[in-house]
């Protein structure tokens, strides 16, 4: 989950060990999978279909930030991974441009990769409704949301 540096601070960040799992991605997705039962619950309650579409935003919202700490993560990890170190000390190199750096490297590659998940879920999210509806799409995408929640939660506790 990133270098030894990031992992000694988020050790450092959760003072309650109980707690260690809702740290990141996980957390998000306990969050996300409440906002979609607070909203699912207070649009049975109440018949306000407006209650249930914001529960299902703010479960979209929320997940999508964990998404993107767990997307961060995974790409740093591989290009911190993939890194080369001992070529700059070669004494055969040759004198080149400045390259980046593999911290900048990594912060790019990643940034591109949420960007462009972002635009497809966009244009996901925006076809279901044109094509479903609200209601109807609401209903499917709090669904795959929900499922998806719960897949990613179980998998980081199977890891």
């Amino acid at each position: 989950m990133g270098s030894p540096a990031e992992r000694e601070i988020a050790d450092e960040v959760t003072r309650v060990h109980a707690i260690t799992y809702l740290q990141g991605a996980t957390g998000h997705g306990i969050g996300s999978l409440c906002f979609l039962a607070l909203g699912g619950v207070g649009y049975w309650l109440t018949g306000w279909p407006a209650i249930g579409f914001g529960g299902l935003v703010c479960a979209f919202l929320l997940s999508a930030n964990g998404f993107s700490i767990y997307l961060w993560d995974v790409i740093q990890e591989h290009v911190y991974s993939t890194n080369d170190d001992d070529a700059d000390t070669e004494p055969t190199r040759t004198l080149s441009g400045p390259s980046l750096s593999v911290e900048h490297r990594a912060e790019l590659i990643a940034g591109f990769a949420q960007v462009l998940a972002l635009v497809v879920v966009l244009f996901v999210i925006v076809g279901a409704f044109q094509r479903l509806g609200i209601e109807r799409g609401s209903y499917l995408l709090g669904t795959a949301l929900a499922a998806g929640n719960l897949v990613a939660l179980l998998a980081s506790r199977l890891r």
